[in-house]
């Protein structure tokens, strides 16, 4: 099977808000992939939340990765 690229969606938040995502229509088994960047100055080790049903995290990864 081919790999192709699907589309793309974008959206950005501040102090904590949650940030939404549009994404193009999927199939089940597709791959999704979020990249996203936190400006902090207290090495504090941020994670994100996923409050969506139905996706599955692949990898967790950091700058220093």
């Amino acid at each position: 099977m081919a790999i192709s690229f699907e589309g793309s969606a974008e959206n950005s938040a501040i102090n904590g808000e949650n940030v939404v995502l549009t994404l193009p229509a999927m199939l089940q088994d597709d791959l999704v992939i979020v990249a996203y960047a936190i400006g902090d100055n207290d090495d504090v080790n941020f994670d994100m939340a996923m409050v969506t049903a139905g996706y599955t995290e692949v990898a967790d990864l950091f700058a220093n990765d």
